[in-house]
């Protein structure tokens, strides 16, 4: 998955022979969880926080390997369980900030830190996918009773709104940049499954009035088409901000 290459990288550029102790906030299926958990000591301790119990238990085969350092699985509030679990080396997180606010997150994080601890993220920027979000927000201002509900995340504007947030927390950046990456398909249709598979989709989606998904679904498919400049070759792209940062 083309998703996996920024947390491969970001992971490859850890140096993790010192560590001890790991938080992975919003661990998923285990993917960084497992890279991480190659690189650490086999007497370091890992704890992988997420939400879904469901999700915790794919995580759990994906690093169920014996070369693996400790590893410990908890369902929960990745926010609460950084308030609870006692002071950590590194505090990791992939695809999963915006959906938890930044402040608290980096607040949290820096309290959680031991001396000269380090945060290491990648986030998604916001309003990326620029062009699926564009079609589906002119949708709901043509008729914004579709949505039962208000839909809010905190993903960060670009670089610089990230930069602000995390010095502001006390963190002294070692690295921080902009990329992208895209997923391409061959019809409108596989791209509406690709974000109705992702955190912020599923929750636009649990906001539609039921009454009206079929509706909304046609309309932003047919934008979608129009829009679109090859016939048969649809691309997604996502920007994000990769940041690697240090507690003072």
């Amino acid at each position: 998955m083309r998703g996996r290459q920024p947390v491969q990288e970001l992971v490859g550029r850890l140096r993790l022979n010192d560590v001890r102790r790991v938080i992975e906030a919003g661990c998923g299926t285990g993917f960084a969880t497992a890279l991480l958990a190659n690189k650490l000591n086999r007497d370091s301790g890992l704890v992988a926080v997420d939400l879904s119990e469901g999700i915790l238990e794919e995580a759990r085969k994906c690093t169920n390997a014996p070369a693996f350092c400790n590893i410990r699985f908890v369902a929960g509030d990745a926010l609460e369980v950084l308030k609870s679990e006692g002071l950590f080396d590194l505090v990791f997180s992939s695809w999963v900030l915006g959906y938890i606010p930044l402040k608290p997150f980096f607040k949290a994080t820096y309290n959680s830190l031991n001396q000269g601890g380090r945060l290491a993220f990648i986030v998604r920027r916001e309003n990326s996918p620029a062009r699926e979000q564009g079609i589906f927000y002119e949708l709901v201002a043509e008729d914004p009773t579709v949505l039962t509900k208000r839909v809010a995340f905190d993903f960060p504007r670009d670089m610089n709104q990230a930069r602000e947030e995390i010095e502001a927390a006390g963190f002294e950046i070692g690295s921080l940049h902009e990329g992208k990456i895209s997923f391409r398909y061959t019809s409108p249709e596989g791209v509406l499954d690709h974000l109705l598979k992702s955190g912020a989709g599923t929750a636009f989606y649990d906001a539609i009035d039921p009454a009206g998904r079929d509706r909304l679904e046609k309309q932003f498919l047919e934008k979608l088409a129009d829009s679109n400049e090859k016939i048969g070759q649809y691309e997604v792209v996502h920007d994000y901000v990769m940041c690697i940062a240090q507690k003072r």
